[in-house]
């Protein structure tokens, strides 16, 4: 038993509205107060009926009553205004209190169901730990739990973005610019490519937009691409225009082998990405602000069809032919991108310019775009929830990061379902838990 567990009882209400105290006075909740998460009571303002007196001040709680000397609540001053000690177990402390303050002792009032469930919530091993109780959790709340989880990544993602908005100094389309370039590294080469987006950044790829020759020889010799003994006469003409450009904008290169190649499909080489987001600039560049107005799916996903010069077309690495072949990004990088980039930059554009309507069409957008496959959504598909489009993936994520993983269960909708009291005709925990998986 814990803290946390008699916090989500007592602020839901599980032990029901009419309870008794240790002395036998009966106790009615008519406010449970407000959860407190500094320092002091564990709920303010209640209001609390004791007997036929009516109480407005603070609630504290313990896992047992002589929690209440050992914390040294006796001493503290701002334990004052507590009006009632709600404990799990009173033991033999049943009259402990600063002054004499009227006790609840929970463990009347919680069903061991509940308390079961919670202890194998809480001890649990598995990566989603609901995973053998999670078909007994009310489709409603898995619903309304898919709802705020994708939420709250967007919100998270949007104040990612505002900061980064804030370190360029409020250059927004330098921002898009680094996150963008991030994206199109993908997990293996993101830090690269975003420190690439830095040291080239979108004001000078713009001063040289019509030009895809010299947009080129900007990233691949920022990148520190072009110091190899070339044979092909293109990445030997890019590095003589890089050589004029470094000395134009004073760049400093990177060293070439921040780049994997290992481990990696062809498509997905960091010499093919670089020339497929030269091709964006190339097309797009500058483009910003068309995209966050008219944020529909087609049109979007049109934008990032980038494909590359003509050079690369029968290349994947410089000085390499390969078979010829289009290198145009996939549908599941252009909606990775629209995901991870275009959504979060749109919502917080709404937010700032104080437009509700481009902040919902970010969340329609991820509802427009298909679900994303990974071990994840996987994870949660066997386990009967399963993502109906990029908005239920992301939520999805959300909740094994930010909650399974670290047993926030008592902040989820469907842990919280989960504890409610069992309706007729349920099998109970120990039923269930026993079953195995």
């Amino acid at each position: 038993m814990t803290e946390e567990f008699l916090y989500h009882i007592w602020s839901s209400r599980m032990c029901g509205p009419d309870l008794v105290t240790t002395g036998g006075e009966p106790v009615q909740v008519l406010d449970p107060g407000t959860r407190n998460h500094d320092a002091g009571p564990d709920f303010f303002n209640a209001r609390i009926r004791v007997g036929n007196t009516l109480w407005a001040g603070n609630v504290e709680i313990h896992v047992r009553a002589g929690d209440w000397n050992q914390h040294g609540h006796q001493h503290d001053a701002s334990y004052r205004n507590v009006v009632l000690h709600v404990v799990y177990e009173a033991g033999s402390d049943a009259s402990s209190g600063f002054p004499r303050i009227p006790m609840v002792e929970l463990r009347h009032y919680v069903g061991t169901d509940a308390a079961e469930k919670y202890g194998y919530l809480h001890r649990s091993g598995d990566t989603i730990p609901c995973r053998r109780l999670i078909d007994g959790a009310r489709p409603e709340a898995i619903e309304s739990c898919m709802t705020r989880m994708g939420q709250e990544r967007l919100a998270g993602k949007a104040a990612r973005v505002g900061r980064l908005v804030e370190a360029n100094d409020g250059d927004r389309e330098q921002a898009f610019h680094q996150l963008l370039a991030r994206n199109f590294g993908f997990r293996l080469n993101a830090e690269p490519f975003e420190w690439l987006a830095r040291i080239v950044p979108v004001r000078y790829i713009r001063r040289q937009r019509d030009n895809l020759f010299q947009i080129e020889s900007m990233l691949f010799g920022a990148a520190g691409l072009l110091d190899g003994p070339f044979t092909d006469r293109y990445p030997k003409a890019l590095r003589e225009e890089f050589r004029f450009l470094q000395r134009k904008y004073g760049i400093e290169s990177m060293k070439g082998h921040a780049w994997k190649f290992a481990r990696t499909r062809p498509m997905n080489f960091p010499t093919v990405r670089i020339a497929q987001f030269a091709m964006w600039h190339y097309r797009q560049g500058g483009n910003l602000g068309a995209m966050l107005e008219n944020p529909d799916a087609g049109n979007l996903a049109s934008m990032f069809r980038a494909g590359t010069s003509e050079y690369w077309v029968g290349h994947f690495r410089f000085d390499k032919p390969a078979r010829k072949s289009e290198k145009r990004l996939g549908d599941d990088s252009i909606a990775n991108i629209l995901i991870n980039t275009v959504v979060p930059f749109l919502t917080q554009y709404g937010q700032v310019r104080g437009r509700d309507a481009l902040v919902e069409s970010a969340r329609v957008l991820l509802r427009e775009l298909p679900p994303e496959e990974n071990a994840a959504t996987r994870t949660w598909a066997r386990l009967g929830v399963r993502a109906r489009h990029a908005f239920d993936s992301q939520a999805l994520l959300h909740l094994k990061s930010c909650y399974c993983a670290s047993h926030r269960c008592l902040d989820c909708n469907i842990g919280r379902s989960l504890l409610s009291p069992r309706r007729a005709g349920t099998v109970s925990a120990r039923q269930t838990i026993n079953a195995g998986s």
